[in-house]
């Protein structure tokens, strides 16, 4: 994408590729998997978002703070550009406090002289002009430190008791990078989204998903199994200090047997074994109270997430009663409804 006429010398749009991008979210600590060039390379593939890089420079050409973006495109609301969809948080990077309200000011002028409607940045600026406020969200992540035992205390006893008894029950964790496994993870993954009213992803962006980040040692699969058949599994993403929960299934003919709580202890686990700092749980519609409470359950720490919306016009909200609409269908349908929802509409819903 050209950075066209008129942007600051400092200011410069980068591929995602570009060594000097590589190099900077290598170097920083806050960095998470979601501004790793691979998880853009992912959604670039699977969706056809067109990504890059709004960067800082300094006067040798090295970068200082920046930005990933992605141009989406809507049918009725047409382009828009988003840090990043389908993307929890994503925080600018910055070497100082002074260099992201650069980056603000920098990136609210380009999108004046470049006509864009909204840049929606899934991280909390305070709104100002023509900073909005977006959705807001709940925010749960468990720290990993100071070791394994103080860890447990402050998970609520119930999901250790319920783990254990998965295991009387004869259900294994298996860790895997595999497409065939991913395959099966699938099948389950459909079978959950169809029980939450919501569309499923294409299968397509999972294959990519295993080209783009399994296979690049950037995430990994946990599957719960009871002999040979899989009950459970979570998708996770993993780089520097951070491991995100991206997705996770189960059979409901085996909730009752725990496989969910084997999973996430295992991958607690897993993550504190191999010096991860932060095990990230995700965000949370605010009124789903009781999936806030499932992770705060698990000794997550609660905050609020506010995304921030840089328009000149305000912010339009989801429409709650279309989605309701959705959701019921989704349930009285068959699989296959699901995912038809999902190959034609999911890229609009990240």
């Amino acid at each position: 994408m050209s950075a066209g006429t008129g942007m600051s010398p400092a200011a410069r749009l980068l591929d995602p590729s570009d060594a000097r991008w590589i190099s900077y979210v290598a170097s920083r600590d806050e960095a998470t998997p979601f501004h790793h060039p691979a998880w853009m390379r992912l959604l670039a593939a699977a969706y056809g978002f067109d990504p890059f890089v709004y960067a800082i420079l300094d006067e040798s050409g090295r970068v200082r703070a920046g930005l990933p973006l992605m141009k989406v495109v809507t049918p009725l609301r047409g382009a828009k550009f988003v840090s990043l969809p389908f993307s929890d948080c994503c925080e600018p990077l910055a070497d100082d406090p002074d260099l992201i309200e650069r980056l603000r000011s920098s990136l609210t002028a380009w999108r004046k002289r470049s006509g864009i409607s909204q840049i929606e940045i899934r991280s909390g600026w305070a709104p100002d002009g023509d900073v909005r406020r977006g959705e807001r969200y709940v925010y749960h992540k468990l720290r990993l430190a100071p070791d394994l035992e103080a860890i447990a205390k402050r998970v609520d006893h119930s999901h250790l008791r319920y783990a254990k008894i998965a295991e009387e029950k004869g259900i294994a964790v298996h860790w895997s990078r595999s497409l065939a496994d991913l395959r099966s993870f699938y099948a389950m993954h459909v079978e959950t989204r169809r029980g939450h009213g919501v569309p499923v992803q294409p299968w397509r962006y999972f294959r990519c998903f295993h080209e783009h980040i399994l296979d690049s040692g950037l995430g990994s699969l946990a599957l719960a199994r009871r002999g040979e058949r899989c009950v459970g599994g979570l998708v996770l993403l993993h780089w520097k200090g951070t491991l995100i929960v991206k997705y996770g299934a189960s059979r409901r003919d085996s909730l009752r047997s725990r496989p969910n709580d084997l999973l996430y202890w295992t991958a607690i686990r897993w993550a504190f074994e191999r010096g991860y700092k932060v095990f990230d749980i995700g965000r949370s519609d605010v009124a789903d109270a009781g999936l806030a409470r499932f992770k705060r359950d698990w000794g997550a720490e609660e905050t609020f997430l506010d995304y921030s919306i840089l328009s000149d016009a305000p912010v339009v909200r989801r429409p709650s009663a279309a989605l309701r609409a959705m959701k019921s269908v989704i349930r009285r349908s068959p699989p296959w409804v699901c995912r038809l929802l999902g190959e034609a509409f999911y890229r609009y819903v990240g």
